[in-house]
C-alpha cells in the first residue's frame, strides 16, 4: 500500500461523506491518476498541463468552468471536486462501479458512445486497487 498522508486521507474522508462514495474507490483512482502525488501534472497541449493534482482534473472543467492550477494543486479542493465528479458518474450509471470508473476517466458521454470496456484496463486498474483500501470504508 502506498503511504498516504493525513492531508490527504482527511480530505479523501470528508470528500467521501459529503458525495456517499466510498473513501476506498477514492483513494483507489488517486492511486491510478496521480500515485498520491499532489503535484502530478497530467498530458501537455499546446505547452499546458491539460490535468493537475491527486485525481488528475481538467483545467478546464466538465461544465465549462476554468478552474485555477494553485486552486486543483491543494489537496482538499481537488479531491472534493475529484470526488463530486466520481458520484457524478456512478449516479448517471446507477452506481454501476464498472461504468462509473470508466466515466471518470473518459467522461460520460464516452461510456454511453464507447461502453465502459474501451478502457477496461483502467477500470480493472482502479478495481484492484480498491480492494487493498477497504479498510478505510470503515473510517467514516
Amino acid at each position: 500500500m502506498a503511504h498516504i498522508s493525513l492531508a490527504i486521507l482527511a480530505a479523501v474522508i470528508a470528500a467521501a461523506n459529503t458525495y456517499s462514495v466510498p473513501p476506498s474507490l477514492i483513494l483507489a483512482v488517486i492511486e491510478v491518476e496521480s500515485n498520491f502525488n499532489p503535484f502530478a501534472l497530467g498530458d501537455y497541449q499546446e505547452g499546458l498541463p491539460q490535468s493537475l493534482g491527486l485525481m488528475q482534473l481538467n483545467v478546464a472543467g466538465g461544465t465549462g468552468t476554468h478552474y485555477p492550477a494553485a486552486f486543483l494543486l491543494d489537496i482538499n479542493n481537488n479531491v472534493m471536486l475529484g470526488a463530486r465528479y466520481l458520484a457524478a458518474c456512478l449516479k448517471a450509471f446507477d452506481g454501476d462501479v464498472h461504468k462509473g470508473v470508466s466515466a471518470y476517466n473518459q467522461g460520460i458521454q464516452g461510456v454511453k458512445d464507447r461502453g465502459w470496456e474501451f478502457n477496461k484496463a483502467y477500470v480493472e486498474k482502479v478495481l484492484e486497487a480498491q480492494k487493498k483500501y477497504t479498510p478505510f470504508d470503515q473510517v467514516r
